[in-house]
């Protein structure tokens, strides 16, 4: 058995982390798989076992495109103040099934979990939270402990399959690259957009922000810019209607990377599953600027310098003033590069010997 401790927080961590599982069970197909996790079930593969956990707190968001560092800090003291408990509890649960991994993407208590049990904990990611909160660390000196203590948990693991545009991740004593993890399109743009109910000449403009809303975005004034559709992911109708903005459910009908490649551009914020998503589907991308989130000066390099990407400022995006920006990134004709996206295979291909 496989047990795979997954962050909620967005979408990335669980969709890269269900490709690597589908990709282990094509290799292994009489594996159990159960995923530990608080993000949607629908992301992970329908025959793994699942079971609902907080197994980290990520970051307080106000919305999709800020944090709040205090906040943050202060929620991870009493989450981390808990988290040896948690672990011995967790160990408890599944010790009857006789787990031989431990995978996490990047939860400390999937280490800790490991450890009790005796098995291999692997990690996969681009980042670890030690990474994310040691900025917060000089205005709030008084949370440094989390931080090593985080660090001390990450060291317990046997290995770290680690991702292109990766932060430090010291922290794990032995690394292993790996490609980028993505997921690929199994429409054709015409069949997606067919299928998305796009118009065939419509320029069409995702609106996606890894599973947070941006609350403060103007939508009144996409009502402005009839030269353009906009296609809006949400979990339920929310009954606001323009003729020129599109809602599609979120889940339950086209997997994302069908609704990405049935359109001309996204807008979005730069996170990891994102940017594995615009290559594989190449895409172009107008990205929120996010200077106080430590992945995004890497992530937002790597869209320009790899693929057609410009940043936008968070105040133009929040007022919707979208219509010189999306020109200029549509006009842009510089060339994809050739990036392998086997990760997932990849991973798999070294988790296989650890199961044996």
């Amino acid at each position: 058995m496989v047990l795979a401790y997954v962050s909620g927080h967005g979408f990335g961590h669980a969709v890269r982390t269900a490709v690597v599982l589908r990709c282990l069970r094509a290799r292994l197909p009489r594996l159990p798989i159960e995923v530990v996790s608080n993000a949607p079930r629908w992301l992970f593969p329908a025959d793994a076992g699942y079971h609902p956990l907080l197994t980290d707190i990520g970051l307080v968001q106000r919305d999709g495109l800020e944090h709040d560092e205090q906040a943050t800090l202060s929620v991870l003291d009493r989450f981390l103040s808990a988290l040896p408990a948690l672990a011995d509890a967790e160990a408890a649960r599944v010790r009857v099934a006789r787990p031989r991994l431990v995978l996490g993407d990047v939860p400390a208590l999937a280490f800790e979990v490991a450890a009790r049990l005796g098995v291999p904990g692997v990690a996969l990611g681009n980042f670890s939270w030690d990474d994310v909160y040691t900025p917060f660390v000089p205005a709030l000196p008084g949370y440094a402990p989390l931080v090593a203590q985080l660090r001390a948990s990450y060291a317990r693991a046997e290995l770290l399959l680690r991702l292109p545009f990766h932060l430090d991740m010291s922290a794990f004593p032995r690394r292993v690259e790996i490609p980028l993890v993505a997921r690929q399109p199994g429409r054709s743009r015409p069949e997606a957009r067919r299928a998305a109910g796009i118009p065939a000449d419509a320029t069409a403009v995702l609106l996606a922000f890894g599973g947070f809303d941006v609350a403060s975005l103007d939508l009144t004034a996409l009502q402005r810019l009839p030269d353009f559709l906009f296609v809006r992911p949400i979990e339920a109708p929310r009954g606001w209607r323009a003729s020129n903005v599109l809602e599609v459910p979120s889940h339950g009908g086209l997997p994302f990377p069908d609704l990405l490649v049935a359109c001309d551009a996204v807008v979005t914020k730069p996170g990891y599953g994102m940017l594995a998503d615009l290559f594989a589907c190449r895409v172009p991308a107008l990205f929120a600027e996010r200077p106080r989130f430590a992945e995004y000066p890497i992530l937002a390099a790597a869209l320009q310098q790899h693929g057609r990407a410009l940043p936008i400022a968070r105040d133009a995006l929040e007022r919707g003033e979208l219509q010189a920006s999306l020109e200029r990134l549509l006009a842009l004709d510089t060339p994809w590069s050739d990036l392998p996206l086997d990760g997932g295979e990849r991973a798999a291909e070294t988790l296989a010997p650890l199961l044996a």
